[in-house]
């Protein structure tokens, strides 16, 4: 990540969160690997927003033991953004991380899937199964939850992927069970799909299901019999599309224009279309933008010149267009890297295309900036060096 989009106090933050005596990210952080239950004394005495806001800005596989020492973890957890859950969950691992899973709510745990548990316009199998080991370690209360939240075809690709089920008709009394099934009923009979796979996890889903759920356990078994998984999927896939656009994240056939090349007039019809970009729920922390560093892109020094609303504007601008990169190039939304790198693609092309104009017409940058939309000067920037378009 280049170093403009780690400044903090230096350049943004005039009096960064302090935590009773001043303290500040650095000197959390390495209290919080000396004495982690001092740390989260210090952190916790803090208002709750603060909180959210330091832990997120600990290395994920750092937050858990500050997590875990902190008075209300309960309250903490679920005001985490999606993504920065995510981004801690995967860190610690299954077994480390379940905790965390009991305390976070549905929204947070179906965006984990999400963001995570995809390849592409497919289902990642083993990426799925790590999540459903994850979500079964969490106990019995939180998996169940967790199984009406889901989407039902995630659920049942996910037992297509790693069963085989078979039927047993009411009045056949001479049936003999497959070799090696498992069954919970007498009707419905369980083969693993893989050697060695004793489908411990799925059993435990579809043990609780049927005591307590048996609606939603007949609705998965029957499912991975009758159902075809490529039908599942781009059910699945619509979902999600409807949810990540919810978070900032549109369809990839939406983004693809960032990489059309300009038309004859372009330049005239794109000064007069609208600047306004609507606010929505971040799905991860951000830092406060560089808008003074001396070293940022052009586009965060024309920034500068904004009014506080602009500057508003101009923030939820740039985040969607970054979120708009990330899917164009299909970077792993899972990832903690990926939207910091679209974010710093998205500044650094749209500076270029900002230079250019600016050059051209013969106006100031902010001027520019106030004229033409920033998905437009990314398009500017990307036709001056096409070479990173996406895939």
């Amino acid at each position: 990540m280049p170093r403009w989009l780690r400044y903090r106090a230096k350049h943004v933050m005039a009096d960064p969160p302090s935590l009773g005596s001043p303290v500040h990210l650095p000197e959390l952080l390495a209290l919080a690997r000396r004495d982690p239950r001092r740390a989260a004394a210090r952190l916790g005495s803090a208002p709750h927003a603060v909180q959210v806001d330091l832990i997120c800005q600990i290395p994920p596989a750092e937050r858990p033991k500050l997590l875990e020492q902190l008075p209300e973890p309960e309250r903490i957890i679920p005001a985490l953004p999606e993504g920065e859950l995510c981004f801690t969950l995967k860190a610690t691992g299954v077994h480390d991380s379940a905790w965390i899973v009991e305390y976070a709510n549905d929204e947070q745990v179906t965006a984990c899937v999400d963001l995570d548990a995809w390849s592409g316009y497919d289902l990642d199998s083993e990426k799925l199964h790590r999540w459903f080991r994850c979500f079964v370690e969490a106990g019995d209360d939180t998996i169940l939850r967790i199984a009406e939240a889901l989407d039902p075809e995630v659920c049942v690709w996910w037992l297509q992927d790693r069963m085989i089920v078979v039927q047993r008709a009411v009045q056949e009394a001479e049936f003999e069970p497959p070799p090696g099934a498992k069954t919970l009923d007498g009707t419905y009979f369980l083969i693993a799909k893989r050697d060695g796979d004793d489908l411990a996890t799925p059993l435990r889903l579809l043990t609780l299901l049927y005591e307590s759920r048996h609606a939603i356990y007949e609705r998965l078994v029957l499912g991975v019999i009758a159902e075809l998984p490529a039908e599942n999927t781009e059910w699945a896939l619509r979902w999600r599309a409807g949810r990540l656009a919810d978070l900032g994240f549109p369809p990839r056939q939406e983004t693809l224009g960032l990489y059309s090349p300009l038309r004859p007039g372009e330049v005239d019809r794109a000064a007069e279309l609208s600047q306004r970009t609507e606010a929505w729920r971040l799905p991860v922390w951000v830092p406060p933008l560089p808008v003074a560093a001396e070293d940022a892109p052009a586009v965060f020094r024309a920034a500068a010149a904004l009014d506080d609303e602009g500057r508003q504007a101009f923030l939820f601008s740039l985040l969607a267009l970054a979120n708009a990169v990330a899917v164009a190039d299909q970077l792993p939304l899972g990832d903690p890297e990926s939207v910091p790198g679209a974010m710093e693609k998205a500044a650094e092309t749209a500076s270029r295309g900002l230079e250019e104009l600016a050059r051209r017409r013969g106006r100031s940058p902010e001027e520019v900036l106030r004229s033409f939309p920033l998905p437009f000067l990314f398009r500017v920037g990307h036709a001056l060096d096409p070479s990173g378009t996406a895939k």
